[in-house]
């Protein structure tokens, strides 16, 4: 028997980098999955506001025009 690669309640003591809680050990919760719309109204219209302050920055500070 391997004592060094699992806890008492059968998990791996070291699981997957990212997926556990460094210091108590539990692991967190993970997100797999969409809510069915990845691009909705909002994210596009903040897309497009980025993208206007992003080209007026630029102008503003002669990097074009």
């Amino acid at each position: 028997m391997d004592h060094d690669r699992y806890g008492l309640d059968g998990h791996p003591i070291h699981p997957r980098p990212g997926h556990f809680d460094y210091v108590t050990g539990q692991p967190l919760p993970t997100f797999e999955g969409t809510n069915g719309r990845s691009t909705g109204p909002l994210t596009i219209a903040l897309a497009v506001v980025m993208c206007i302050v992003a080209v007026f920055l630029a102008y503003m500070s002669n990097l074009i025009g």
